[in-house]
């Protein structure tokens, strides 16, 4: 029998559901209303820093969520079964046109506190260092083996580390947020010989194994229990394709990351001068030092709960997203880009819960999610649209090529060949006689030191 409580229920979904969908298109751009959403701290926190920065609302959103969940790491999750558990973790890029859409900005804004707070814990490092320096000065020549090594208690993880480094952090991190200023630079390092498999290991951390062991060739393999740390990466469209393949797509590792794309942006400028004055004088200022202190004061495990409410708008979404993937059975890169948005969906709703300081999800919390899963969505579907996870394998080389070409003006064939983007002559003639025949780059002759020709290609600027 329906009570009253099933009721208001029903009435709120049938409100979330008569909301407008504030993700739309405008020249091709993909924008959030942030007025959508329900009042909440989240909320307040984006609208904050939207005042005081030029950078895109969106860019601020996907910051602050991720901000959010590396300061929680891997101290709360929701606990489905006794083998399932979901953790909080984000791995979120922001993708725009260099300098103007100011996508380093945005997270250097969206990650203050949690630079502060780092800045407390290598302060905290420092002492208990030079406290151990000086015990094992004073025991000169006797055994020291009982005196505890300080361990680095790291919040903002180092951006060029190499795998052998990251599983040392990640073996004594509890939380912690990687920061990559050149997403597109990142996957360069990935590809590279001497860690082809650090993508598929990453792919595998992401989802927070109970255990995970890590080959290293210099010292011996690391066993690590649930490692877990958040990232948020800048980069281009153009950065991205030209330095990722298809199996980053086949294996997930792109389905695990929230993107959010902005090629424009119509913030008003805002001068160096002004930033000091706008942070503390702004109607919309908000003080989040509590939320990021709650956050990282959590040291032990919390699950996370959530009302009948919200529990009952959630599944509405699932099955409506459920059903949606039933019907993309042909387009598999989908399927698993949408896949994980439902997954994502919960995590967005915990982080709402706990800038609230609470570990129980209420409807408010839901609805909020499921609309910024929307803005996502909408995201996912504007990488498939512009073929970023659709194209055949020559034409993803082809455009890697081009870029190439593009970026270095002119380049010689023997340069192409031993960028190795072709594996070989066979495989690059016809990609640059295709490019030649559609009229985007030309064949050129220069002369070399010995005489003799050699054949390059130099990009062609069309006339408009």
């Amino acid at each position: 029998m329906k009570t009253e409580y099933d009721s208001r229920i029903e009435q709120k979904i049938k409100e979330f559901d008569s909301m407008p969908k504030t993700e739309c298109y405008h020249d091709n751009e993909i924008r959030f209303d942030i007025h959508s959403l329900e009042d909440s701290n989240f909320k307040k926190m984006v609208l904050y820093l939207d005042d005081i920065t030029m950078s895109p609302m969106e860019f601020l959103i996907t910051t602050v969520l991720t901000a959010l969940s590396g300061a929680v790491g891997k101290f709360v999750y929701w606990q489905f079964t006794e083998s399932f558990r979901l953790y909080l973790n984000i791995w979120s890029v922001l993708c725009g046109a260099s300098t103007i859409s100011k996508k380093s900005s945005a997270i250097q804004m969206g990650l203050h506190d949690l630079f502060r707070i780092d800045q407390l814990f290598r302060n905290d490092y420092k002492k208990q260092k030079e406290n151990y320096d000086s015990d094992i000065k004073g025991k000169a020549g006797k055994d020291v083996s009982e005196i505890p090594k300080p361990k680095r208690n790291y919040l903002i993880l180092p951006n060029d580390v190499t795998m052998e480094s990251l599983s040392d952090i990640l073996s004594n991190a509890n939380r912690g947020l990687m920061w990559q200023s050149e997403f597109g630079g990142f996957l360069a390092q990935l590809g590279r010989s001497y860690s082809q498999d650090a993508k598929m290991v990453l792919t595998d951390i992401y989802d927070v194994p109970h255990f995970k062991e890590i080959s290293r060739a210099t010292k011996g393999n690391v066993f690590i229990e649930r490692p877990c740390f958040s990232m948020v990466g800048a980069s281009t469209l153009e950065w991205i394709k030209s330095n990722s393949s298809k199996d980053d797509l086949r294996t997930g590792f792109f389905a695990r990351i929230l993107f959010s794309i902005r090629n424009t942006n119509e913030k008003k400028f805002i001068s160096v001068f002004d930033l000091g004055q706008l942070t503390y004088k702004s109607k919309y200022y908000f003080d989040t030092r509590s939320i990021y202190d709650f956050l990282t004061g959590i040291d032990a495990e919390q699950v996370l709960t959530a009302t009948e409410g919200a529990i009952k708008i959630f599944k509405k979404y699932e099955l409506e997203s459920h059903e949606e993937l039933t019907k993309l059975i042909e387009s598999p890169d989908e399927i698993s880009f949408k896949g994980r948005l439902i997954y994502y969906t919960l995590k967005i709703a915990a982080l709402m819960a706990l800038a609230e300081q609470r570990y129980e999800v209420h409807e408010t919390d839901m609805r909020n999610a499921i609309c910024l899963a929307g803005y996502y969505k909408r995201n996912i579907e504007k990488l498939i649209q512009d073929e970023l996870v659709t194209k055949s394998e020559f034409a993803l080389k082809e455009e890697r090529i081009l870029i190439k070409i593009k970026n270095a003006g002119t380049i010689s064939r023997v340069d192409l060949l031993q960028s190795n983007i072709a594996s070989g002559k066979k495989e690059l003639d016809p990609i640059l006689d295709n490019l030649i025949e559609k009229e985007q780059i030309e064949l050129i002759s220069l002369k070399r030191t010995t005489g003799r020709a050699s054949r390059s290609y130099r990009f062609k600027v069309r006339n408009v």
